[in-house]
């Protein structure tokens, strides 16, 4: 097993320097010392921050600061565990630069000009200091640190790169830099820029490690939205975890899509200005992650100023302050019988679509094979056969043609501007004849399946889930509480929301008229299912909802988990409520692991529970049948909503 500590956002300073070695760094020594001693700790990551302002409470300026923090923090872990400093590893934070180091003229240049990818990439190209001078004494510090390392590594002015063996394994960690364009961290969202070459070029050094571990400081909702569309999917590729801070706040979460699977920590501070702080939300604390073949646990800490002591943060994690992940997997590991297995042959391709296909991209990758070649394919595709279809689909596609897989797994979006048209959707259908090939889609292909016995279609039952999920809204509503609802519906051209929101509104319809009902927002805004749409959009009506108010129940109903879940977020960010408060509900419907783990760890509401293994079952049959019908209807697998608990534990009581 491999033990992790995480932490963030120090904001080492001369001004608070008696709090810090009086209270928060004699407890967090003894806290880290006694869980070594319990459990070996082989790694120290601190993601940014590590001095405040720039270092400008020292005499000495940013160089002293940096001397003082690596004597009295760094050299205080490394007595208390025993580690060396290639066992420690930090990134930049916007706190740890000099802004006076760059000319204002310089700055306002390159910001105008930084605004694609490929003028980001010719700037990291040209190894120029001009504008990113600020960065510059971090990284003296960073190459004075690493003297003498034992392994292989690489650091620039950019991202430093380190491969290290810890107990026969090769840890690959690339530390990232997303403080070169910082400039104001109250106006810094949107603007950040971490740049493609930031993340491609670890893999010269990390490439085959065992484990790959990215630190930066700030979370990819900071980022430039071009860079982020950019980045985001290559470092879900690239890596396993990725470890970021800047918020002040806990948080983890796996995150899957179609590039792949990746766990993501978020470390709150040790600032010691949070000291005597009573707002639980920013509260002092670090975060222990044990990571074994299939499971990672995080165990959340938090600092109590009353007892000077670190304590199991059960606001959080479970009644010991934990929370369990899969391990993610970057290519499939199915452990059948390859020479008969079904599956040593088929080809999985998923199309980029919304949210609603998360969970299910995170069972199926670890039962198909080889998905690692379909992507190093797509990245040798020609940007004229990349524009038939669009990048993704188009590549896939090819790479199926090219390859002797007899089944292509895939989501057909036939609504998705990357969908083929009639006559290219017809020469996909002879191509599956003429080649004796087969396709199963899920979640989509209805009509497909029709035109042709060579494609299959399993989807899941949620006109039925959605109608059982009304009847768990019902048991909620028991009460002669007045009930507000908020309504958050999708996009109306998806099929499966048509569906959802035609049930739900029927039955809204009925229940305004209970006499129980105050008020209903219908809100359109969203252009994606993302988490954090939602999370702007609960901000804009959180103020006047009152959700303290114990007399009226407050209903969120959301188009899917994502939605749900950023609801979520802006409630524990910003509203106080008291404890086991009971008046909050909140709906969502795709069944997502960490939506059902809120409800299992005691969250009033619901959400779908989709037959995993029912979609495995009837994958199977179909492979090992190859039954042949016409007019063939869609296989429905069962959606059905989990039990609801009725405990508010897990939203905490915020003070504003």
């Amino acid at each position: 097993m491999l033990r992790l500590i995480h932490l963030s956002d120090i904001h080492y300073s001369k001004d608070s320097i008696e709090d810090i070695v009086t209270f928060v760094l004699p407890s967090l020594l003894k806290d880290i010392e006694k869980s070594h001693v319990d459990n070996k700790i082989n790694l120290v990551f601190l993601t940014g921050d590590l001095i405040d302002k720039g270092g400008i409470s020292f005499s000495g300026g940013i160089e002293t600061a940096f001397e003082e923090f690596q004597e009295i923090f760094i050299k205080g872990i490394i007595e208390k565990t025993g580690l060396s400093r290639d066992e420690i590893f930090f990134c930049p934070g916007n706190h740890d630069i000099d802004l006076n180091r760059d000319e204002g003229i310089v700055d306002e240049n390159l910001t105008s000009k930084l605004k694609n990818t490929e003028e980001v990439n010719k700037f990291i190209d040209s190894n120029k200091k001009d504008g990113i001078r600020r960065i510059i004494p971090f990284k003296d510090f960073e190459r004075k640190f690493r003297s003498g390392f034992k392994g292989s590594f690489d650091i620039s002015n950019f991202q430093s790169t380190y491969n290290k063996k810890i107990e026969n394994k090769n840890i690959g960690v690339a530390c990232l830099n997303s403080a070169w364009r910082c400039f104001d961290s109250q106006n810094d969202k949107g603007r950040i820029i971490l740049g493609e070459r930031q993340v491609t070029r670890p893999k010269k050094i990390i490439g085959n490690s065992d484990l790959k571990i990215a630190l930066i400081h700030h979370h990819h909702d900071w980022l430039a939205e071009f860079d982020k569309e950019n980045v985001l999917p290559l470092i879900e590729k690239e890596f396993d975890i990725l470890l970021c801070g800047h918020v002040h706040q806990a948080q983890s979460n796996l995150n899957t899509t179609n590039y792949g699977s990746i766990f993501i920590s978020v470390a709150p501070s040790n600032w010691s200005s949070n000291l005597r702080s009573k707002n639980r939300s920013y509260g002092i604390g670090y975060q222990i992650i044990s990571i074994d073949s299939k499971k990672i646990e995080v165990e959340y800490r938090k600092y109590v100023h009353e007892k000077q002591q670190f304590v199991p943060n059960t606001d959080i994690g479970n009644d010991s302050g934990k929370l369990y992940f899969d391990l993610p997997r970057k290519e499939a590991s199915y452990k059948g019988n390859e020479k008969n297995s079904p599956y040593v042959d088929a080809f999985l391709l998923f199309e980029k679509g919304p949210q609603f296909y998360k969970e299910l991209r995170t069972h199926l990758i670890a039962v198909f094979k080889k998905l690692g070649k379909v992507y190093d394919y797509m990245e040798e595709i020609s940007p004229e056969e990349q524009s038939n279809f669009g990048v993704l689909y188009n590549a896939g596609l090819h790479a199926f043609y090219n390859s002797k897989a007899k089944w292509l797994f895939t989501v057909y979006p036939k609504e998705h501007r990357y969908a083929l048209s009639e006559d290219e959707e017809d020469d996909l259908i002879a191509k599956l004849e003429k080649e004796n090939r087969y396709m199963i889609c899920y979640e989509s292909g209805e009509e497909l399946c029709k035109k042709s016995d060579r494609v299959y279609s399993l989807v899941t039952d949620h006109t039925k889930g959605a109608s059982n999920l009304c009847e768990f809204m019902e048991k909620v509503w028991e009460d002669e509480k007045k009930i507000r609802i908020l309504t958050l519906p999708g996009p109306s051209n998806h099929p499966e929301v048509k569906k959802r929101n035609s049930i739900i509104g029927k039955f809204l319809g009925q229940k305004l008229f209970s006499g129980k009902n105050n008020l209903m927002i219908l809100s359109n805004k969203f252009e994606s299912w993302e988490r954090v749409d939602a999370t702007c959009i609960a901000d804009e009506y959180l103020e006047f909802l009152k959700i303290e108010d114990d007399n009226i129940h407050n209903t969120f109903i959301c188009v899917n988990d994502e939605v749900a879940l950023g609801i979520i977020d802006s409630i524990q960010k910003g509203c106080y409520r008291k404890p086991n408060q009971l008046n909050l509900s909140i709906f969502g419907f795709d069944g997502i692991s960490e939506m059902c783990n809120y409800f299992n760890e005691s969250l009033r509401g619901g959400t779908m529970k989709i037959s995993w293994d029912g979609f495995r079952r009837h994958t199977e049959v179909i492979l090992a049948s190859e039954v042949k019908s016409s007019n063939k209807k869609p296989i429905n697998v069962k959606a059905e909503p989990i039990e609801y608990i009725i405990n508010a534990k897990s939203i905490p009581n915020f003070d504003r």
